[in-house]
């Protein structure tokens, strides 16, 4: 580069660039950047993520050693922008940012090569500029390139002065050294830059990997279809919950994991008809599905089973896995369609489902004895009679417009449910397929096929009210997996499912019971005392769940919980988290009286607080991890995670009051050698005992820390110097085992940061430990 440097005005002598031609630039390097290597460079520039960013210390050390080398009054890392010049590191006078089109930087770029400009006064591309012609009035100028990726200008390394004036080669060759450390730097924070995002990156890839993992999970364990996976001599490798379930069920096998068992010990009756499937597929190497039998406490039940190879990267079949799905209700549905066509076959006064016959007037003009039980009505009384009087008053209106709805359906058939009213006011619910049947003289009449359905309606009724059971705990399942605070939705869960009015969850807080959350805002806090003689106590204490059915004339009520119920009823569950102690309590009110809870409302409430329970033993299972994750397990110490929040808050805490804070760096002499003369279970030993020597020594207020290895840290605040030698020197002598240990401590000057601080601290224990040890040392 020194051969290549541009000098302008240079003076004689021996000096760098003293062979250029004064006033003049190379015309090799004149010429500016095209547009499309402009924008190339610009992106480098910016890959490297340090505009507007603060300058770290190497920069700025390297900018004054720039300028100390060669004598200027300052020095900068400038990189170039776009439409500015911005400094990254810069040591004198002069603004950060400076427009480009009035810098002398920008030439360094667009020369690519190291510009020495020895009066920019005297020059007239430079002399108007507002850094010559006005503050700070610069009249020398050297700049040299910034080329961190090894070709790319992104700026330079340059110093200026106040008077005019060059560099000798020598001052001339370190600046372009020092430019080269520049970039150096420059790469090396690039590197970094690269290396957290590719961590970043590796992250989401783990985050998404978990997040299928659990989706597949999600599939397997939810899927009412059995999965599995079996060894050749017919091992399960793997289960589902829904084989998990059936082997649960009954048999030899009942209450064990299916994993790592035989199919002969799981099911003896029929293994070895599984096994034949098995070595059958597996000798194939094709997928192919039979139909098995599995014997249940409930009788057999059929199953059809898809079955097919696994093959390792060799080709070779290691293993057979299966899917099998229960067709039992499906062939025994087949079965009864095939007798039922077989029915409809037969007489119509022997059908079994009720049939009728209406005609184009909308009148009975036939029914056969099934309809007639279905209504509850004879013959006679049917039979010419209009055919919606049979119906519920809301269903009639449909009813009158099934010819027009039969007409424009696509297949002629319309399926409805309907309420049929019997005479004695019992409602029932009939599926009803009708279609239009030819009549004599071109009259329409319209058949009728009939069922009652009124099981199957209330089942459903039952089973969506089911889902909506389980979908409100699953979210809060999902709430407790994901580590949040599921109290709130479990009590909220409660009230809407049990349809509770008033839902409070009451824990221990010392020897009471206090509502941590609740449905009832005014409750939230209340405490409930044992010598209140409540029943919320008599549960906690008992585990055992009662109910109250009328709240009117009861007992041991908590009297605000009474006030929110009045007269209802109450459900207090326990919430057992713990194997000794009071439970914590799910109370459940209805400001009316229940008579009797029914099956439905108390498997809900006891599931929910079954979730309760496992809510909280993961927030105090939270808490417990995150004590252990801010102590040091063998000293029992704050470890240095903790060390470094503590002393953050030390801080803010001097800052605000004034009050000196010391800090020290403790090492045990000669730990290595006592480790390898005595072992690593006697050394363990000495820095436990050391630690609590050392925590027993110091206020309550003041902070022990093992920093790593044989190394402690402490941190004493509201403590001056005088003071604080005083317990370091008590420190140092709670050494056990007839060892030593040298201190070195700083008190903060209440400018300097914890860094710097704890800097000075290190550097007066290694003054400790080179004045022979067994010393403290102040900074």
């Amino acid at each position: 580069m020194t051969a290549s440097a541009v000098a302008v005005n240079a003076d004689p002598g021996d000096t760098a660039g003293s062979s250029g031609s004064a006033g003049c630039v190379s015309d090799a390097r004149s010429d500016a950047p095209s547009d499309d290597v402009e924008r190339l460079r610009l992106e480098v520039l910016r890959s490297f993520g340090v505009l507007d960013t603060p300058a770290e210390t190497e920069f700025d050390e390297l900018c004054e050693l720039a300028a100390e080398i060669t004598g200027a009054a300052a020095a900068r890392v400038n990189l170039v922008d776009a439409d500015r010049v911005w400094a990254f590191s810069m040591c004198g006078p002069g603004d950060r940012t400076l427009a480009r089109e009035v810098s002398v930087c920008r030439h360094v770029v667009e020369q690519a090569d190291t510009l020495v400009v020895a009066d920019l006064a005297a020059d007239p591309r430079f002399a108007d500029l507002p850094i010559v012609a006005g503050d700070p009035h610069y009249r020398f100028y050297a700049g040299v390139p910034l080329q961190p990726d090894g070709c790319t200008v992104l700026g330079s390394l340059c110093v200026a002065d106040f008077v005019p004036r060059t560099l000798t080669s020598a001052q001339l060759r370190q600046l372009e050294r020092i430019a080269r450390q520049v970039s150096a730097q420059l790469r090396r924070r690039r590197l970094a830059l690269d290396l957290a995002a590719e961590v970043a990156a590796r992250r989401a890839a783990e985050a998404s990997r978990d997040a299928h993992r659990r989706l597949l999970d999600g599939v397997l364990d939810n899927s009412d279809s059995m999965i599995y996976a079996k060894d050749l001599s017919g091992r399960f490798l793997f289960a589902n919950r829904a084989l998990e379930r059936l082997v649960r069920a009954g048999g030899p096998a009942a209450g064990r994991p299916v994993a790592g068992r035989s199919e002969t010990e799981l099911f003896p009756a029929t293994a070895d008809a599984y096994h034949r499937h098995d070595i059958e597929v597996a000798a194939g190497g094709q997928a192919q599905t039979f139909r098995e039998e599995v014997q249940t406490p409930a009788g057999p039940r059929r199953y059809q089973s898809h079955k097919f190879p696994l093959v390792d990267e060799h080709g070779r079949v290691w293993a057979v896995a299966g899917v099998s799905t229960d067709v039992t209700e499906l062939e025994n549905e087949r079965r009864r369609h095939a007798e039922a066509e077989q029915r409809w076959l037969q007489l119509f006064e022997r059908s079994p489902v009720g049939v009728a016959l209406i005609d184009e007037d909308g009148r009975w003009l036939a029914v056969n004895p099934a309809f007639c039980a279905l209504v509850a009505r004879g013959e006679d009384e049917l039979v010419g009679r209009s055919a919606v009087d049979v119906l519920h008053p809301e269903d009639r209106p449909h009813a009158r417009r099934l010819p027009e709805r039969i007409r424009a359906s696509a297949d002629g058939v319309v399926r409805t449910h309907r309420r049929v009213v019997r005479p004695g006011g019992e409602v029932r619910w009939v599926e009803t397929t009708v279609n239009h049947l030819p009549g004599p003289d071109g009259t329409s009449h319209t058949l009728a096929h009939c069922q009652d359905v009124t099981e199957r309606v209330e089942a459903e009724r039952a089973r969506q009210q089911t889902e909506a059971d389980l979908d409100a705990v699953a979210r809060v399942t999902r709430q407790i997996q994901s580590g949040a605070d599921a109290r709130q939705s479990i009590v909220d869960a409660v009230g809407q499912l049990a349809h509770a009015d008033v839902v409070s969850l009451l824990e221990p807080a010392g020897g009471d019971l206090r509502v941590t959350t609740t449905t009832a805002g005014d409750l939230r806090h209340q405490t409930v005392s044992p010598t209140d003689d409540s029943v919320a106590h008599l549960v906690a204490c008992t585990a055992v769940e009662q109910f109250l059915p009328d709240l009117a004339g009861a007992t041991g009520v908590p009297a605000e919980l009474h006030r929110r119920i009045g007269g209802g009823s109450m459900y207090v569950l326990p919430i057992r988290t713990a194997t000794h102690g009071p439970a914590s309590v799910l109370v459940a009110g209805w400001t009316r009286p229940v008579a009797d809870l029914d099956d439905r409302r108390a498997a809900v409430v006891r599931l929910l607080a079954d979730q309760a329970a496992v809510a909280l033993r993961q927030a105090a299972l939270l808490a417990e991890l995150e004590t252990l994750a801010s102590t040091d397990p063998l000293t029992a110490l704050a470890n240095r995670r903790r060390w470094d929040q503590e002393l953050g808050t030390l801080f803010g805490q001097a800052r605000r009051s004034g009050a000196p804070l010391t800090v020290a760096l403790l090492d045990l002499d000669h730990f290595k050698r006592f480790n390898d003369t005595r072992g690593h279970a006697a050394g363990d030993r000495h820095l436990a005992a050391f630690a609590a020597a050392a925590r027993a020594a110091v206020r309550g207020d003041d902070l022990v820390a093992r920093w790593g290895g044989e190394e402690f840290a402490v941190a004493l605040p509201n403590c001056p110097a005088q003071h604080g030698e005083a317990v370091l020197e008590r420190i140092r002598a709670t050494v056990p085992h007839g060892q030593t240990c040298s201190i070195g401590y700083a008190t903060w000057d209440g400018t300097e940061s914890a860094d710097e601080l704890i800097g000075r601290a290190d550097r007066a224990l290694y003054a400790a430990k080179g004045a022979g040890r067994d010393q403290v040392r102040a900074a």
